[in-house]
């Protein structure tokens, strides 16, 4: 075992916890949207990829490697309060974490000819998939923690309503997500009265005619209405009422569906990470042999075979 095996050892560890405390505070605080806090753990993400990679593409040392991974995704856990499916999740991160060691070492070792491509294209989707069960399980916890009983997930419905809101503008004329209800009634309601013919009312009038179709609008959803709420977040909680009053007494497994549903979403979001991520093992490859850090070595390699 060499300082260099060591030092990308504990670099391994060090990033995979940094990465998944990142990914915790992100999901505990379902700020999705904001794009600077949402890069913090994607880059992250890419270092933890990075020094995975290179531990098991470079390390001599197998048992150094494994505890290498072992201690970055087991200590990713200690984030959220212990039960059965956090254990549960647990195993999972792990078992595709050691697969994804396994994998890119072994490519390594059997390819006559070193590409990242070639090593690392069945070992980095495994990696990607360790961190998706282990953000939906942060998400599972958040849900158990703030008893948030919801089948789609809110960060994954504020993700996707911006290409609804054209589709929904078709069914409610002048229909804004970031709007509030109140917002869309009274304009509503003053383009009822221009209709009609009035052009001029009091403020008065417009509120009464407001609070009149707010409580038709109430009565029509079956759910409460302030108005002060924003009308994307309205069709979220539509949604979800809908969904739980088809699922009935079945309302118990809405948190393991919606975190299921959770990591679909993540899953679906690492293609693209994993395609960057070969180009940034690539660089930082290409930047350890220009620092001397690495080297390139020609290996001779005996062949036995079976001739007549």
């Amino acid at each position: 075992m060499s300082v260099k095996e060591l030092i990308i050892a504990i670099l391994v560890v060090t990033s995979g916890i940094f990465n998944a405390y990142l990914w915790k505070q992100l999901v505990f605080l379902g700020v999705f949207s904001d794009g600077v806090l949402f890069s913090l753990p994607i880059a992250s993400l890419f270092l933890f990829a990075t020094a995975l990679a290179l531990v098991a593409m470079l390390g001599e040392t197998l048992w150094l490697g494994v505890a290498a991974v072992f201690a970055a995704f087991t200590g990713s856990f200690f984030f959220v309060r212990a039960s059965m499916p956090v254990i549960s999740g647990l195993v999972l991160t792990l078992l595709f974490g050691l697969l994804a060691y396994r994998s890119i070492r072994k490519a390594a070792k059997s390819e006559n000819t070193f590409g990242v491509n070639k090593v690392l294209r069945q070992g980095l989707p495994f990696f990607f998939t360790a961190v998706a069960v282990m953000v939906s399980i942060f998400y599972f916890s958040r849900i158990i923690v703030s008893d948030e009983q919801t089948f789609i997930p809110e960060t994954a419905f504020e993700l996707t309503l911006p290409y609804l809101e054209d589709a929904l503008q078709n069914i409610i004329p002048g229909f804004q997500a970031s709007a509030s209800v109140d917002e869309l009634l009274r304009k509503n309601a003053e383009d009822q009265l221009k209709s009609t013919g009035i052009s001029q009312t009091s403020r008065s009038q417009i509120e009464k005619l407001v609070e009149e179709q707010r409580k038709v609008l109430e009565q029509g959803l079956g759910i409460n209405v302030s108005g002060k709420e924003r009308a994307g977040n309205l069709i979220y909680r539509l949604a979800n009422q809908k969904i739980e009053d088809f699922l009935g007494e079945y309302k118990r497994y809405v948190p393991y569906l919606s975190a299921f549903g959770f990591f679909l979403a993540i899953k679906a979001l690492t293609f693209p990470l994993y395609l960057i991520s070969l180009g940034v093992v690539w660089g930082s490859i290409k930047m350890l042999l220009a620092l001397g850090v690495i080297k390139r070595e020609t290996v001779s390699v005996e062949v036995e075979r079976l001739t007549l």
